[in-house]
């Protein structure tokens, strides 16, 4: 999902693994 992306992306942004 696209979505899936962006919370990846969001998430070198703040360092950070979900």
């Amino acid at each position: 999902l696209l979505g899936n992306v962006l919370v990846c992306v969001l998430a070198r942004n703040f360092g950070k693994e979900f």
